[in-house]
């Protein structure tokens, strides 16, 4: 037996021409993306088709994440499974879920969402597999620890976990050691050593070091200064800790692994991998309409960011989509053209159908 929509043609165009008008569109309001679908704006016709989008929110969720598992797979090397967060600020009518939150990097309150998404990296390809709203209900670190252990019992569960300062706490730390998973992640310069009996912050401990304590270390063409040790620190105990920089002079960063076996290179290595998902926040805002889309209800916006985890999957180059998009964007013809003709959305549209059989 099948589901309504498993032999329907038109919820597979909708959604070829939903990404068009993704892509196409500079502002992402729903006016907009009704007028590139040849709907008149303000009637009820793209809300319709829409809604239909959302029933098969669930399908469409595992099918992108089959086609995902599938394709990253084939590719060499370790899985890399990243955390990381973002704002999205919105002014005027009220959203559903919207608060106000602390954005740590300009030290003010907005208004508007924060949401935590995951991300699976392997072989140069990046795949955003996870978008969630973070609340006062729901913190970060409990959307991180759903996630893991989502994470963890997919067919291609990641071996080391990538993640910045926030989550550098011993909740996650502990979580991840239970699982015998491996993480690297980058501590706060005030986060307090115990060292011969006296406390000092690691920036303190960083301008005791001279320069020629550290060793060079080649990472991508660039050199880096790094010191390994072992350090008993607040909160978490005895860690691994990388101090590095990339300069004489410059301010040194700390990292922190649980592997034993890594060489102090490839901590670094697996750590600019993080930067990946930094990548898409990027691309996701200033090309996908990730925070100009003007849904009101967390279902839509749940589906509306699996949109945007969806094109940039089949989008991306290896450093950014920035150039697929400006080539194409221009021309609706030219975007239909690449959708139609891209394997790794074809591949996703015969997940989906197989998905909706049932």
């Amino acid at each position: 037996m099948k589901t309504p929509y498993s032999d329907d043609k038109g919820v597979v165009g909708f959604i070829k021409s939903f990404v068009v008008a993704m892509i196409r569109s500079r502002h992402g309001v729903l006016a907009e993306f009704a007028t590139l679908l040849r709907f008149q704006p303000g009637t009820k016709g793209f809300h319709r088709r829409y809604e239909r989008l959302v029933s098969l929110m669930n399908h469409l969720k595992q099918a992108y994440k089959e086609e995902v598992s599938s394709h990253l797979k084939t590719l060499p090397g370790l899985t890399l499974g990243i955390f990381d967060d973002t704002t999205i600020k919105k002014a005027g009518r009220c959203f559903e879920g919207e608060g106000v939150h602390h954005d740590h990097i300009t030290g003010k309150n907005y208004n508007g969402f924060k949401v935590c998404s995951t991300a699976i990296y392997r072989g140069g390809k990046t795949a955003v597999v996870e978008t969630t709203f973070s609340s006062k209900q729901e913190s970060k670190i409990d959307l991180f620890k759903e996630s893991f252990n989502s994470l963890c019992h997919e067919e291609l569960a990641p071996d080391v976990f990538l993640f910045d300062t926030w989550y550098s706490l011993k909740p996650v730390l502990k979580l991840i050691e239970e699982h015998c998973k491996l993480y690297v992640t980058r501590l706060r310069s005030n986060r307090v050593t115990f060292v011969d009996d006296e406390c000092l912050s690691l920036k303190l401990l960083a301008i005791n070091f001279s320069h020629h304590q550290y060793c060079p270390v080649r990472v991508h063409g660039r050199t880096y200064w790094v010191i390994d040790i072992r350090l008993n620190l607040s909160g978490l105990g005895e860690q691994r800790v990388i101090v590095s920089k990339d300069s004489v002079h410059a301010r040194p960063v700390f990292l922190t692994t649980n592997s034993e076996t890594f060489s102090t290179k490839f901590v670094l290595i697996l750590y600019l991998k993080r930067f990946q998902i930094e990548l898409f926040f990027k691309d996701a805002k200033q090309f996908l309409n990730l925070e100009t889309f003007q849904c009101r209800t967390k279902e839509k916006w749940g589906l509306h960011f699996l949109f945007v985890q969806l094109v940039h999957w089949f989008i991306q180059r290896r450093n950014s989509i920035s150039k697929v998009v400006r080539g194409i964007r221009e021309s609706l013809d030219k975007i239909q053209s690449y959708i139609n003709e891209n394997q790794l959305f074809n591949k996703f549209i015969d997940a989906l159908k197989k998905r909706c059989q049932m």
